[in-house]
């Protein structure tokens, strides 16, 4: 009967202590947080030039985040003299973490060009895990 008393507070005894965070033989059951992941980049419009029927436009892209980009598309709005104006997107692989380079593309066009503006951008990671 004794041991079965001793066993009883043994069983008791453990079952408050499994909760406390000082023992330190216990299995820490906290997960880790995922790390924050930021994803983000820089785009500007250096130059556009118009010739018949298209228009050359150079843009420069920096990666601002904490990873690679493996993939991005920006979308230009095209506006005309008229005021008339269309969308278009460009989408090419990504760039390194805190690369950045300068990309040329001949966009057709229909009409003269008043402006070209960034609209949107969107950006896409490696997932390796």
């Amino acid at each position: 009967m004794k041991k079965l008393g001793i066993l009883l507070m043994v069983l008791v005894m453990g079952a408050l202590f499994v909760g406390c965070d000082w023992l330190p033989f216990l299995p820490d059951t906290d997960p880790e947080p995922e790390p924050v992941v930021t994803l983000s980049a820089d785009i500007e419009i250096i130059n556009w030039v118009q010739d018949e029927g298209e228009m050359a436009l150079t843009y420069e892209i920096e990666n601002t985040g904490d990873v690679d980009i493996a993939y991005y598309k920006v979308q230009f709005e095209v506006t005309y003299v008229d005021g008339s104006s269309y969308l278009v997107w460009h989408e090419k692989d990504g760039i390194a973490f805190a690369g950045s380079e300068i990309v040329e593309i001949v966009i057709l066009v229909s009409d003269e060009v008043a402006r070209v503006d960034i609209v949107d951008l969107k950006l896409t990671e490696w997932k390796f895990r």
